[in-house]
């Protein structure tokens, strides 16, 4: 069993995966499993095709079930939740692994999202106000700025 266990959540995104799996399969030994919540598309053939494990969910559930279901069902001491929609750089797992590796009071870690055009932030990740909110931190920055 790897110590990353990637979990990518599909909802009939059979052509996003042709992007997002073949930059997340293979690196750094993680084990990535798409999670087919219920598709009526090609998305298991798509992620076979690219060597990812495949959790098919009989009946489509929320995000949040769809993901709490998956990491039930599946191992690894780190668990990197992945949307379909993500293209992750070269080294990306081992950059993780080595985050939280480097301090043990760290429980989480979230990347810079890019805009798909690169050159702006999407999120670089997420900090909760006095109201309990989640805000996104660096949204709209240009791409260098965090």
């Amino acid at each position: 069993m790897s110590d990353v266990t990637v979990l990518v959540l599909s909802v009939d995104e059979d052509e996003r995966l042709r992007t997002c799996l073949p930059a997340i399969v293979g690196q750094d030994g993680a084990d990535v499993v798409v999670v087919d919540n219920a598709c009526t598309d090609s998305t298991f053939e798509v992620a076979e095709e690219h060597g990812a494990r495949v959790l098919r969910l009989a009946h489509r559930v929320s995000y949040a079930a769809a993901l709490n279901t998956a990491i039930g069902a599946t191992g690894g001491d780190l668990v990197l939740l992945l949307n379909a929609d993500c293209v992750v750089e070269p080294g990306f797992v081992a950059a993780l692994r080595d985050a939280l590796a480097a301090d043990a009071r760290i429980g989480s870690a979230a990347p810079k999202l890019l805009r798909p055009d690169g050159t702006r932030v999407d999120a670089a990740g997420i900090v909760v106000d006095r109201r309990r909110k989640n805000l996104p931190v660096g949204h709209g920055e240009p791409a260098g700025a965090r």
